[in-house]
């Protein structure tokens, strides 16, 4: 499990707030190991190694892999959305959404880059 540094979003709609308190006044700060919380024109986005896997904005959290599918990117992704939220792979496909038991179940859907959360 990824030890990020205490930021975890209570919800979608509080993610943007919360990691500019995350900030705390900064532009940027590491959360986790090659993983970077920047404050930009239009929002909050996590870069894991200058890559942005999540964008924070107001009311909405978008994910995206940027063509890197691996357990690390999916890790981090998974400790920095808020809980009950989570990226999900089966049969080497990823699914995302709140977690039911199965991903055929209502809550999840395909991953795909860019989808808001």
């Amino acid at each position: 499990m990824s030890k990020h540094r205490g930021f975890r979003p209570t919800s979608t709609e509080t993610a943007y707030v919360e990691a500019l308190e995350n900030l705390r006044g900064r532009k940027s700060r590491m959360v986790d190991h090659n993983t970077e919380m920047v404050s930009d024109y239009d929002g909050v986005r996590v870069y894991l190694h200058h890559k942005p896997i999540i964008h924070y904005t107001r009311g909405e959290v978008r994910v995206n892999s940027c063509g890197w599918r691996t357990h690390t990117t999916k890790s981090r992704m998974n400790s920095l959305l808020p809980p009950g939220i989570s990226v999900y792979q089966c049969k080497h496909v990823w699914y995302v959404g709140y977690l039911p038991n199965n991903p055929t179940d209502c809550g999840y859907k395909v991953f795909v880059d860019g989808m808001k959360v």
